[in-house]
């Protein structure tokens, strides 16, 4: 367990052995504290009298706790510094805030069921530090650090907008889920929430125990001092990386983790023997499963830039799995499965998302996909992400992580056992069923999971599941036979396919080469206000881990929220943003059309080539409209504009294929705007009255064409 009880509950990250790296990473200087604890204690902030020694100890075991949480000791968050928590930075005042912002991070967390109020803090803080309260008070909760997950007491503590938005969440992970609970209180936490969650949820805690022993092709025993010794080399050669890097500066984002590993390996000539080279594949199995990435792959720079933020705690499985937070998660949110997305449409005037033969409209949408379908691009935006996004997308490696699961009518592994290797004969196959997880201490049954990484996993997707399954078996009767132990056939047994899941591509996110953790910003970033972003691949901290998913959809509740108070205060700023921008481009547009025959033009995304893809079709009429009844918000239009006594543009979203059908119609213009007035689906409108839609095609049409050029040109 972590501070005050909380625990880093096991996620995609590997365990133990492979965290080692980051042992270092939670040291903090020790004079240090005793410098800040100095400075604070100058005039103590508490009410109650309490000796010097009681007070040192107090404020160093809050400031331990603020640190667990991913606060320096003695300096502002960035966030806070821009949230203008205090007037002055480096003075006295920011000493005294830190100490304030500590207490009442290590009051919520002393106890996690009950809602924190300000009230309950100036119990306990002089009066004289009241404007520090609320400034650490305000900023905590709003941006997602105290007050959150599942209690009773927090149902009267639900926060009301006068207006409330509509917000569309796609994907209903831990991201999306957490988001959408907060879009009601916006609370949370940043260290991890999981554990929390637990807590307060009566959640059993299994710690997963160090003791992982390891076994060779031939299923004998590794030798201790040998596993020792291959352990110390692979760490120092880390730590070589690292002081390369710094050599290296920018350069090494271009190279490979694996190359600067094998290089290091082959100039310092370690692991040579047999064994030991096995031993020392072994971890860099164990390391791309860390990454879901083969080391060829990773960015040697920057792989680990989010060492700093590791949480600190034992790793630990939920007692019943991980579906029960999500379980409890769901509750009260309005769900709707099976809907798969095709396309997003966003605009000045909300957003429409568009699932099979199903239209949502909302003002704003949320999209925690994961990074796999983002690079599949099976979700259309329109308009198109900007290219920055784009880039970033396509940096930020996404890789892979299978399974085999296998449920047996008993435990021959042994009780005292959560986790034990098997190496591998050649370094190609080095990942292949490394490393197996033993459930039944959280599952209820004899569950043994059977992990697949790097290049072996890739090769996995494409295996027969059957010889998946046999290979699995041959390694644990290898292992057990010896010791004459029989290894039964499981009763059950499944492998996962994550790289060819549509609904996933792959498994969690990674640093490629030419990468950096600064791609995991841009991906964060919302789109004009109406299209937000989260999922494990949207946080720099905490990448690739289910808490940093949770943690991301915290943060996107806290930006929407903004957003919509932004949106209600500055409403015509808002509106008339772009609408001169878009009416400039949409004449652009038709000043070289797709397709013309009288007095329609119609224009068309160059991209798309299917018959039923939409385009904008202009009609220009005389001083009257030729008798074609329209609706009478048109006319209000034309009124304001002062367009009546001049040729009119009027404006509708078709089809490629109704514009061809409308071509074909026999006679004249009125004839062609009778067939108009007899499909409902086809309104004619002044450009300003084309909504979401209308808007959207403007800007998707227009950056298609920048993209590939104009079109041919069809006349009628």
């Amino acid at each position: 367990m972590g501070e005050n009880g909380d625990a880093s509950v096991s996620g995609n990250q590997g365990f133990k052995r492979s965290l080692r790296r980051k042992a270092s990473s939670r040291n903090y200087d020790e004079k240090l504290m005793d410098d800040m604890i100095e400075k604070h204690l100058g005039a103590s902030l508490r009410k109650k009298n309490r000796t010097q020694k009681d007070l040192e100890k107090e404020t160093e075991t809050e400031a331990m706790i603020a640190l667990s949480l991913g606060f320096p000791i003695d300096e502002l968050l960035d966030e806070e510094i821009k949230a203008g928590v205090v007037r002055e930075l480096g003075g006295k005042e920011q000493n005294d805030y830190i100490v304030v912002r500590n207490h009442i991070l290590a009051k919520w967390r002393d106890n996690v069921q009950s809602w924190l109020s300000k009230g309950n803090i100036k119990e306990t803080v002089s009066n004289d530090y009241a404007h520090l309260i609320d400034a650490a008070y305000d900023f905590l909760l709003n941006n997602g650090y105290i007050n959150f997950g599942f209690s009773q007491s927090f149902d009267s503590q639900i926060f009301e907008e006068t207006t409330e938005a509509s917000v569309i969440i796609i994907g209903a992970g831990l991201a999306g889920l957490a988001a959408a609970r907060q879009l009601s209180v916006i609370t949370g936490i940043h260290a991890n929430p999981l554990g929390v969650l637990a807590r307060q949820l009566s959640i059993p805690l299994h710690k997963i125990r160090d003791n992982c022993p390891l076994y060779k092709p031939d299923g004998t025993p590794v030798n201790k001092e040998i596993d020792t010794n291959v352990e110390l080399i692979f760490n120092k050669l880390l730590a070589k990386v690292t002081q390369l890097r710094q050599l290296m500066g920018g350069f090494a984002g271009n190279i490979s983790l694996g190359t600067v590993l094998e290089t290091l390996r082959q100039l310092y000539a370690v692991a040579r023997s047999n064994e030991e080279r096995q031993l020392l594949n072994w971890h860099f199995a164990n390391l791309e499963f860390s990454n879901a990435g083969s080391l060829s792959n990773l960015s040697a720079a920057y792989w680990d830039q989010d060492d700093p933020y590791e949480m600190g705690g034992d790793h630990c499985f939920l007692a019943g799995g991980n579906w029960r937070l999500i379980k409890a998660l769901c509750k009260g949110v309005p769900i709707l499965y099976g809907k798969t997305v095709q396309t997003i449409r966003y605009g000045n005037e909300g957003v429409e998302v568009i699932a099979g033969n199903q239209v949502f409209q909302g003002d704003m949408v949320l999209c925690t996909v994961p990074l796999g379908v983002l690079k599949r691009k099976t979700i259309r935006f329109e308009p198109e992400l900007p290219e920055r996004k784009l880039a970033a997308i396509e940096r930020l490696g996404f890789g892979l992580l299978n399974k085999v699961a296998m449920v047996f009518p008993h435990n021959f592994w042994g009780e005292d056992l959560d986790t034990f290797g098997s190496l591998s004969e050649s370094s190609c196959q080095r990942g292949e069923f490394f490393l197996f997880y033993s459930y039944h201490t959280v599952s209820g049954a004899p569950v043994l999971v059977a992990l697949v990484a790097g290049e072996a996993a890739q090769r996995f997707e494409n295996t027969d599941p059957v010889s998946s399954l046999h290979h699995v078996l041959s390694i644990l009767r290898g292992i057990y036979g010896p010791k004459g132990i029989h290894v039964p056939n499981p009763l059950q047994s499944i492998c996962t396919r994550w790289g060819t899941d549509p609904l996933s591509y792959g498994s969690y996110s990674h640093i490629r080469v030419q990468s950096s953790g600064h791609d995991y910003d841009i991906l964060a970033e919302s789109v004009e206000g109406r299209l937000f972003f989260g999922g494990e691949a949207t946080t720099r901290q905490y990448p690739a881990t289910m808490h940093g998913a949770y943690l991301s959809g915290l943060r996107e509740a806290s930006r929407i929220l903004q957003a919509t108070r932004d949106r209600q205060n500055y409403p015509r700023k808002c509106i008339q943003k772009n609408l001169g921008q878009n009416n400039d481009t949409l004449l652009d547009l038709f000043k070289k059309p797709d397709l013309i025959f009288g007095e329609f033009c119609f224009v068309f995304d160059p991209l798309s080539g299917d018959p039923k893809s939409l385009g904008l079709m202009q009609v220009t009429l005389g001083t009257c409209c030729n008798g074609y009844s329209s609706d009478d918000y048109i006319w209000k239009e034309i009124s304001s504009q002062h367009l009546i006594n001049q040729p009119l543009q009027l404006y509708s979203v078709i089809s490629h294929e109704q514009a061809l059908q409308l071509q074909q119609v026999n006679g004249g213009s009125e004839d062609k705007l009778s067939f108009l007035s007899q499909n409902p689906g086809l309104k004619l409108m002044g450009p300003n009255a084309l909504g979401v839609l209308g808007n959207s095609l403007i800007s998707n049409i227009a950056s298609s064409r920048r993209s590939r050029g104009r079109p041919r040109v069809l006349a009628g």
